[in-house]
């Protein structure tokens, strides 16, 4: 199984990248899937702005540095938030990482694999560790690109990230 991250990217078509990508070795040993969790792609995602709404969005600082462009950037966030709940309904509560490693497991098992191997970059990285503490006797091969600390609330987590890409 392969997930790229995001949150929000679709592990469907990052399989169809990643069969390109992985070695004659690999590709020999394991059939590359790809889930769209729920709320991405495929798998009933989540409607919340229109695409000029949307496009206006990630065109905003992503780097607020004063309190004017701090509190602009709370308040897009808020809206977006309240776009999802109001467009998707009950989907916009039932997207967590949590949810979607359950719903790997459901995926895992409807295959008839007894193990789960995983390949996940960026976000994808907190969802296999996350699938591993859920279920640690069906974890086999794991491959996570970085560490994510998941005692951080999205806040400090989104800071460190962006930190790392400055840096980077």
């Amino acid at each position: 199984f392969v997930n790229p991250g995001g949150p929000g990217g679709s592990a469907i078509d990052y399989a169809d990248t990643m069969k390109g990508e992985f070695g004659k070795a690999v590709r020999a040993k394991y059939d590359i899937v790809g889930v769209d969790p729920r709320g991405v792609g495929k798998s009933s995602p989540l409607e919340c702005l229109s695409d000029k709404q949307f496009d206006t969005f990630t065109a905003a600082d992503p780097d607020p540095d004063n309190p004017a462009e701090i509190k602009q950037f709370r308040e897009s966030t808020t809206q977006l938030g309240t776009a999802c709940e109001k467009h998707s309904g009950e989907l916009a509560a039932h997207v967590s990482t949590e949810e979607a490693a359950r719903d790997m497991d459901v995926v895992r098992a409807l295959l008839g694999r007894k193990k789960m191997d995983w390949f996940g970059a960026s976000y994808g990285t907190q969802l296999g560790a996350t699938y591993a503490q859920l279920f640690p006797k069906t974890v086999d091969r794991m491959v996570l690109d970085g560490a994510v600390d998941p005692s951080l609330g999205v806040v400090d987590s989104s800071l460190g990230q962006a930190t790392g890409f400055e840096r980077a």
